[in-house]
């Protein structure tokens, strides 16, 4: 029978197809090995047929399956990797079965948080109930420079080289500009005006003035010597 508890042996005589002989016993079970989570066992059963019979004992092993379901988990490295291997962590392990967290892949630039699905830390122990999968969760370390625009990027908002010189040039009027007008209302301000009188053709009409000065008194006083003289 489908279920091996009955069999039945059935004879047809070779010259008289009419001639039929059969038998039907009910089956003995014995199981041999017991299956366990992992492996397999075998039960055993045994047909004895009646008296002197003419059939011969029957004897049918089964097997049977291991107890453990199987299933898989899966921890999704989410960008990150274990010694340049990206790949993701694949278990299978059975139903019921404890198995350790991984330790913390690397990414560059990021910190690893946690293992989300829900929440797992390395090393600690996850009991398997069914096909499950856990996602490497980051955060991104901070900038060493900060977060502010880059000078040299213009898409951030700064500006090129060209354009930090032009800046640069600019910044070097505009400080003098600011510089002399608070000198002209300051304790400075004569100092600036001083410095206004040393125009250098001021200086040059002076000393035109100076030198023909300086001649005529020269002439003045010969011609004085020669009346004396006379």
């Amino acid at each position: 029978s489908e279920d091996n508890s009955m069999v039945t042996a059935r004879m047809v005589c070779k010259h008289d197809a009419t001639h039929v002989i059969e038998e039907a016993v009910n089956t003995t079970s014995e199981i041999t090995r017991e299956p366990t989570k992992t492996e397999d066992g075998e039960e055993v059963f045994t047909g004895i047929f009646k008296g002197e019979s003419i059939f011969v004992d029957q004897y049918k092993t089964v097997n049977l399956p291991a107890t453990g379901i199987k299933h898989t988990i899966t921890f999704k490295l989410n960008g990150g990797s274990y010694d340049g291997n990206a790949d993701d962590l694949v278990m299978n392990a059975y139903e019921g079965d404890t198995i350790i967290v991984p330790d913390a892949p690397e990414r560059a630039g990021y910190t690893f948080l946690y293992w989300k699905g829900s929440e797992y830390y390395p090393g600690e122990e996850y009991t398997v109930k069914e096909d499950h999968t856990l996602t490497a969760q980051w955060e991104k370390n901070e900038d060493p420079g900060g977060e502010g625009d880059d000078p040299g990027d213009p898409d951030k908002g700064g500006s090129s080289d060209d354009g930090n010189k032009g800046s640069s040039d600019k910044g070097d009027k505009k400080p003098s500009t600011a510089s002399g007008a608070k000198s002209s209302t300051g304790p400075t301000s004569a100092s600036t005006k001083t410095g206004d009188a040393s125009n250098p053709y001021a200086l040059l009409a002076l000393g035109l003035v100076s030198l023909v000065g300086i001649t005529a008194s020269s002439l003045r006083l010969r011609r004085t010597r020669r009346k004396n003289d006379e």
